[in-house]
């Protein structure tokens, strides 16, 4: 057993500090650039394609306390990216609460390619690997993948053996509505696996395999302010006959939420993050759909806690890890099992064309 000290990432010989002060790197608009919206601005209209509907059972918001979030966070990562992991040092040997201990790992890993992707510190040609201020969700979703992804993956891998069957798929066609604004990713099993008694994922209900969501919308969509609004949301208007005098239109941050709660019932995951990139946003719905806890805005240069130590963290919770935050209940909800889950067209591909004709029609 050995400790690699050549090429090394900061992140193998101080995991903990890593995780910590790992900031994002710009996405590399020019501040006159006109593609991407002013600081302080709103977009006119956010163009998702759904509308009010008599099954999406949303109704309440509720923002996650800063304090609470922040103290369950320190304890709950201090805990786990560090003790489950093989810790080598000199003198001591074998430590399990030691944080800037070498790892005795290689970087990046011999079997998978899997690394830490993002550098300490940043340089101004970093990642020379990606184009420089994206202009489709396609090469914004390369950001996302390959950087904050990849690297919060490597850090599941490392520190809790359990995940290292798990990924962040990506579940969603491309010919679905809406895919050139909304992209999604789902931190989930590889392949179906039977889940044992004891698998972290299971909480006393049986949770669903599929975790955790991670919405995508561009920073061109989705600006400062629309994020900040999104998160500021307090409640989620009630279904209103078409027609009916005092129906609300779904403004901008309606739509997301309506979305975004789309996508999580059809895959059966209470927790998501959504994200435009240059900001970010972590909550969870209750167990019956009808109420969601949501964080406050998180940019994506923050250290201390950063984007990555964010995310490291919902996903334990998400995976109902000791120690991370969970959602709290909600007086007396249906049964999620009861739920109508929506379909689209792609859904039903597999039973013919007449199956997805007919769901055209509803």
């Amino acid at each position: 057993m050995y400790i690699e000290t050549l090429e090394t990432p900061p992140g193998i010989v101080n995991l903990h500090g890593y995780i910590q002060y790992c900031r994002l790197p710009s996405l590399g608009y020019d501040p006159l650039d006109t593609f991407v919206l002013p600081s302080g601005h709103k977009n006119a209209k956010n163009g998702l394609a759904v509308r009010q509907e008599r099954w999406r059972r949303l109704e309440n918001i509720h923002p996650v306390p800063e304090d609470l979030l922040m103290s369950l966070r320190s304890s709950c990562m201090s805990k786990f990216i560090v003790s489950p992991v093989l810790v080598v040092t000199p003198t001591l040997g074998i430590a399990s609460n030691i944080p800037s201990a070498p790892l005795n790992v290689h970087e990046p890993d011999r079997l998978t390619g899997e690394r830490l992707t993002i550098i300490i510190p940043l340089s101004d040609t970093f990642p020379w690997h990606l184009e420089k201020s994206p202009t489709d969700i396609i090469r914004l979703a390369q950001w996302i993948d390959n950087l904050p992804l990849a690297t919060v993956k490597r850090i599941m891998h490392l520190c809790i053996p359990e995940t290292r069957g798990w990924t962040f798929n990506n579940p969603q066609h491309r010919s679905e509505a809406d895919s050139e604004i909304f992209h999604y990713y789902l931190w989930s099993p590889r392949r179906p696996t039977n889940l044992a008694a004891q698998d972290p994922t299971r909480d006393a209900d049986g949770a669903a395999v599929k975790s955790l969501l991670i919405a995508v919308q561009p920073p061109w969509i989705l600006s400062e302010c629309d994020m900040k609004e999104f998160a500021a949301c307090k409640s989620f208007p009630p279904f209103m006959m078409p027609g009916h005098a005092y129906s609300t239109p779904l403004v901008n941050k309606y739509k997301i939420w309506a979305k975004l709660w789309d996508a999580c019932v059809r895959e059966k995951t209470h927790w998501f993050v959504v994200t435009s990139y240059n900001q970010w946003v972590f909550g969870a719905f209750s167990r019956g759909w009808s109420a969601a806890f949501v964080t406050g805005v998180m940019n994506f240069d923050a250290v201390g806690p950063s984007v990555v130590e964010s995310l490291a963290f919902w996903i334990a919770s998400a995976m109902y890890l000791p120690g991370a935050f969970q959602c709290p209940k909600v007086g007396t909800e249906v049964d999620d099992a009861q739920l109508d889950i929506p379909s689209i067209a792609y859904d039903v591909l597999v039973h013919g064309s007449q199956a997805v004709l007919a769901l055209c029609q509803i």
